[in-house]
């Protein structure tokens, strides 16, 4: 059921929720479960996320900020029950990027109502250049002439800390 593929359309909604800047008040993130798996050899990276988002007003759309990432999965799933909770997986419409604001939206084929949802999304990318986001830095061992890489973050700012 999950949507499988990077995104259904591109840059093709000009009007929505997400031409906002600020992501919709009505969905909020409670946790976060991120896995990052960097190759240091070639500096790609796959990584997933498990997002517990709580729902307060009714909506189609689900917003995450993310930047220069490959989607590869993502599902929705509804908790059912209480303590050790199950979870249900939901239908998604289509999922898609909107990179003016940074967004991957992803469009359910039903209004979420109130309560505790959960996306999760798998990707690839690759390590940056620059000192944004998830980058590559090398460094030299003393005493040796042998250059070695690390993947790091400088997290200052939260549009830094975007997936």
């Amino acid at each position: 059921r999950g949507k499988k593929d990077s995104c259904d359309s591109k840059e093709t909604e000009e009007q929505g929720v997400w031409t906002d800047v600020r992501l919709p008040a009505g969905v909020r993130p409670l946790h976060y479960a991120i896995n990052l798996e960097p190759n240091l050899s070639t500096f790609n990276v796959t990584g997933d996320v498990l997002i517990d988002l709580n729902v307060s007003v009714r909506t189609k759309y689900v917003l995450v900020h993310v930047r220069n990432l490959n989607v590869t999965h993502t599902s929705v799933l509804r908790q059912t029950g209480s303590g050790n909770a199950q979870w249900t997986e939901l239908e998604i419409s289509r999922t898609f990027n909107y990179s003016k604001n940074d967004f991957y939206i992803v469009e359910m084929k039903s209004e979420l109502s109130a309560g505790i949802v959960r996306l999760r999304m798998n990707w690839t990318s690759v390590l940056s250049k620059s000192l944004v986001g998830f980058y590559r830095s090398e460094y030299q061992p003393e005493g040796s002439t042998e250059k070695r890489w690390l993947a790091t973050t400088q997290w200052i700012l939260r549009t830094h800390a975007q997936l």
